[in-house]
């Protein structure tokens, strides 16, 4: 059981750390973006996968809550 325990506290810490990543990336790929209108359109394809990479963090720590 505590091995389970140790996983499930192990994936939440890995999930929150990708979800704080990735939000820090949309936040960084926003303001570049609201700073330079020729970029807004390239920063279409990084945002996409900014924000898959935030829905699967987000996912993963309601999940791992779940669990606890």
């Amino acid at each position: 059981m505590i091995v389970l325990y140790s996983i499930v506290q192990a994936i939440s810490c890995m999930a929150i750390s990708l979800g704080v990543g990735a939000s820090t990336f949309a936040l960084i790929f926003y303001f570049m973006a609201m700073r330079d209108p020729k970029r807004k359109e390239n920063g279409r394809a990084y945002q996409k996968v900014v924000y898959i990479v935030l829905r699967i963090a987000m996912v993963l720590i309601l999940l791992t809550e779940i669990a606890r």
